[in-house]
């Protein structure tokens, strides 16, 4: 029992070192600052963007992204669209508790929810 008990101090020591390591690090910049922007109705519904960087032209930006990705398909398919020189990837999503349409590119994502 002795022997169990001084195999196992280590382990609870190190498990309590990196939740105290975690806790001082805390979350990245990028975690910490998630923006959403709601941008207005668009094609399917309300769109907004999703960002970690504040950009003066994000609505514009969502309102491109959802414009051509409602061009680009019917419904609520996979698709890739290109606007402004960058790629987008759009997908269905489940939300909480209804589905809805995100595009991301990078660390921005646009939602168009209905």
């Amino acid at each position: 029992m002795t022997l169990l008990k001084s195999r196992s101090l280590p382990a609870a020591v190190l498990a309590g070192a990196l939740a105290i390591l975690a806790a001082a690090t805390g979350p990245t910049a990028a975690e910490q600052r998630r923006d959403d922007i709601y941008c207005g109705p668009g094609p399917g519904g309300a769109v907004s963007m999703v960002t970690s960087e504040p950009k003066p032209d994000a609505c514009a930006t969502a309102q491109n992204v959802a414009q051509a990705y409602s061009q680009a398909v019917s419904g609520d398919q996979p698709a890739t669209v290109q606007v402004a020189g960058a790629t987008w990837n759009c997908g269905v999503r489940q939300g909480d508790p209804n589905t809805y349409l995100e595009c991301v590119s990078g660390s921005d994502a646009v939602r168009i929810t209905s």
